[in-house]
Formats: structure tokens, C-alpha cells, sequence
């Protein structure tokens, strides 16, 4: 049995549910136990920060047959923040933050509807990914041959305003043995967003959980234009992926690979359109390793994005080794920015950040002008206006998701982990603890 011990809090609705073996698994009521009664709807308080749960839909169970309902818990704090998740596949649906003028708006692509999500889960948008979230030797996919616990109805508990979302995993579902794992969410009143992973096992197995949020920060209709405007730089120094899994037959995980004078070197501060004309179309996410410059520090800073029309600006720290970026490039569309010769072009004053002081003041000239960038995005909107009649993801409201209209950053260990000196299989006597934090405020005008 697992250690008990370790973890911040145990489930008992999620432990007796499965005991282990194929039993039923049914959605339990325990009016006995405070927080833990799943039949409508519930708020609670601590400070300036409420959590609120009301039901999102019904799914049927995979076990019993039966319909459950799937809860959707938001909360909001002081500042206008609010940030809701829904306990199948631990999904976060939305996350709303105020711009400069403080008018609040969604800057997480997504869906209406449960039966939406179930319905794109290809994309995995927002959801919990694992046992396995990377790549390993020989796949062709950055997803586990597991039956993924994004597609499970999870089990909250409330502790104080944090969300606890619990799930056994038994060897029928397709893996080695069995995994209890714990995602905690909550919020703060200084506007962070904390997702907290807890893992244990009976049988030794590679364990590696994540999410993959997709952001933009002008909203989540805002487009590819809007995407491009964005700045941003990570605190990454290597690039483990150079090629994608189709054409390298050897391996497809690549080698740890020195990103300086390379156009995977995203430590400078610059714009999305200005990093994708580097880089060129490509179809598949490289894999950067963090640099780890402070060991004392529980969490290592990844990266920081800015849409500074909005003035919204977003910092993610973790304690994992490694992370992932994309602007989209698995949605459907043809890809709007080709590959230029920039190296002698880098990033307008106005965008520019200075590294070693405040993220957000500004910083010398540079050679390229607003003439530039203008005409970089003109060709952008031309290429999405002609190419109107591609297939698009149906997302939130009215809104049309393609190629290029947000981007997502997803922290993990490294893929093919056991082969770059980092073991990710877990032990019945280890125990899984990770974190990510995202960090929302506003820029400079």
C-alpha cells in the first residue's frame, strides 16, 4: 500500500473507490467528513481569496457505466483574478486576469462545453498529462502508451481554498502497476497560479506529470496577430530536440545541443514573430533545458511573456529540468511566418528587456525599426485573411482557434529522461512532489 504519509492530503473518497483492483468506481458522498460532499454547490473563503464549485457536466464512468458529475471549482481573489478548473482530466478551463485598464478577460484558450474538450482531446488543451508527459525513446508522440489520467474523472477534495484532485490508476488501465497521485490547485492574493503534482507507486514505473496550458495574453480570440505582438525569453540554455521524431530515425529524442548564436537562443527578450521567422515553420515542439543558475532556489525561473498593448505580462517558475514551447503548431492552418535571415535584426527598444534588472524597464536601441515589424505583421494578417477557409478548432463563444493563435509552454522532466542522466522511474519507496507556478501582473506602458 502506499505511504500515506507522504502526501499533503489523501482522498479517502479516491482510496476506497478502487482499493487497488477493478472495482466499481463510483462518485461518493461523504456528508460526514467537512469539504468533502460532491452533490451541488459549494463556496469557500480564506483571506481575499474565495473558491467556488458548481457542477460542468456529466460524464459516464469507464468502470461502473454510470453518469458522474464532472465539478468546475473557481476562484477569485482581490485583484479581479479568477481561475477555474474542472475535475475531469484536472482540466483548467479558464484563467482571467485584468489588463491595464482593469477589464478582466480569458487569456486561456479552450471550450464551452465538457463534451468539447472530451471531443478535441488530441490537443490535450489544459488537461493533466501523464503517467508520462514526454517523449520517449522510439515514440512518435509526446504522449505515455498509457491510458492518459486526462481522460479520467478526478475525485476533489477542498483544503482551506485549495483544490485537491485524486486519482487511482490500477494496472488496468493499462500500465505496470498501480499509481495515487494528488494535483493541487490554488491561487494567492498577489496573483500566482500554483499547480502542485504528488505521486506514488506499488511497482517501480516512469512517472512524469505536467500540464499543457495555451495561452495568449491579448485573450483567448485574439488571434495570430495578437501572438505575434507578444514578447518573451526563457531561462533555457540548451535545446534537447533539434529534429522531429519523422525524420530522425536513430532517436527520436535528439542531443543536449549549446543554444548560443543559434536560432533556438530565446534568452534574449524577443517577439514571437521575431523568434518564429528565426526558427522557421516546423511541426513539432523542441525541448529546452532550464538553466538552473541559483541550485538554493526551490524553483528556477523558465520564462516571462508580455503583450504589452494589454499590459499583461506572465512569469513561470518550477523545479522541474525542462520545458517545451509552441505558438499552436499542432492546430490546423498553414503556417503564417516563413524563415528569414534575421541575424542582423534584433529586438525594438520598446520591446526589449533588460535581463539583469527589472523585467520590465526598457533598454538601448536596436537596429530594427517599427517599419519592420509593421510589415512583418501585415504579411501575417494577409496570409489569415487568405487563408480563411482552412479548417479551424471551434473554441470559447464564437471564436476560431488555428495555427499560430496562441502558444503553450509545458514544464516536465527531460524526454527520454533515463538517456540524458535523469531517471524518471519511481520506486514504491520514493514519492513524486512537483510544482509549477504561473505569475500574472502588468507591464510597463
Amino acid at each position: 500500500m502506499f505511504d500515506r504519509s507522504k502526501f499533503s492530503y489523501v482522498s479517502e473518497n479516491c482510496l476506497s473507490m478502487r482499493k487497488l483492483t477493478h472495482s466499481p468506481s463510483v462518485m461518493l458522498c461523504d456528508h460526514s467528513k467537512q469539504n468533502s460532499c460532491d452533490c451541488g454547490e459549494q463556496e469557500f473563503t480564506i483571506g481575499s481569496v474565495s473558491l467556488r464549485k458548481t457542477i460542468f457536466g456529466f460524464v459516464r464512468n469507464k468502470y461502473s457505466g454510470e453518469t458522474e458529475p464532472v465539478s468546475k471549482f473557481t476562484w477569485q481573489n482581490k485583484n479581479s483574478m479568477l481561475v477555474s478548473v474542472m475535475t475531469y482530466g484536472a482540466t483548467v478551463l479558464s484563467i482571467q486576469v485584468p489588463n491595464r485598464k482593469v477589464e478582466s478577460e480569458d487569456i486561456i484558450l479552450g471550450f464551452d462545453t465538457l463534451d468539447d474538450y472530451i471531443e478535441a482531446n488530441q490537443y490535450n488543451f489544459n488537461c493533466l498529462l501523464g503517467r508520462v508527459a514526454g517523449a520517449t525513446k522510439n515514440s512518435e508522440t509526446k504522449q505515455n502508451e498509457f491510458l492518459g489520467l486526462s481522460n479520467v474523472n478526478w475525485i476533489p477534495s477542498v483544503d482551506g481554498v485549495t483544490l485537491v484532485l485524486s486519482y487511482l490508476s490500477s494496472s488496468d488501465d493499462g500500465c505496470p502497476g498501480n499509481l495515487f497521485a494528488n494535483v493541487m490547485f490554488h491561487i494567492t492574493e498577489d496573483n500566482r497560479f500554483v499547480i502542485t503534482y504528488q505521486a506514488s507507486v506499488d511497482t517501480k514505473m516512469p512517472v512524469d506529470l505536467s500540464h499543457r496550458l495555451y495561452f495568449n495574453l491579448a485573450g483567448h480570440s485574439a488571434g495570430p496577430i495578437e501572438l505575434m505582438k507578444h514578447v518573451f525569453h526563457m531561462n533555457c540554455n540548451k535545446v534537447i530536440r533539434e529534429k522531429g521524431s519523422k525524420t530522425d530515425k536513430n532517436n527520436s529524442i535528439g542531443k543536449f545541443a549549446d543554444i548560443g548564436s543559434t536560432n533556438n537562443d530565446l534568452r534574449v527578450p524577443q517577439l514571437v514573430i521575431v523568434a518564429l521567422s528565426k526558427i522557421g515553420p516546423i511541426d513539432y515542439s523542441p525541448y529546452f533545458s532550464i538553466n538552473s543558475y541559483d541550485q538554493q532556489l526551490a524553483k528556477q525561473f523558465v520564462g516571462q511573456f508580455i503583450h504589452r498593448q494589454s499590459g499583461r505580462a506572465m512569469e513561470i517558475y518550477t523545479d522541474q529540468k525542462c520545458v517545451t514551447f509552441s505558438a499552436c503548431d499542432n492546430f490546423p492552418g498553414a503556417h503564417l511566418v516563413c524563415k528569414m535571415d534575421l541575424e542582423s535584426i534584433t529586438v525594438p527598444s520598446m520591446y526589449k528587456e533588460n535581463l539583469n534588472k527589472t523585467r520590465n524597464q526598457r533598454t538601448s536601441s536596436s537596429s530594427i525599426s517599427k517599419q519592420v515589424i509593421s510589415k512583418m505583421l501585415g504579411e501575417v494578417l494577409d496570409k489569415v485573411e487568405k487563408d480563411d477557409t482552412v479548417p479551424k478548432i471551434n473554441g470559447k463563444g464564437s471564436s476560431k482557434y488555428r495555427k499560430n493563435s496562441g502558444f503553450y509552454i509545458q514544464c516536465q522532466n527531460y524526454p527520454n529522461a533515463m538517456h540524458h542522466g535523469s531517471d524518471i522511474l519511481l520506486n514504491p519507496s520514493d514519492f513524486y512532489a512537483k510544482q509549477i507556478e504561473y505569475k500574472f501582473g502588468l507591464c510597463g506602458a
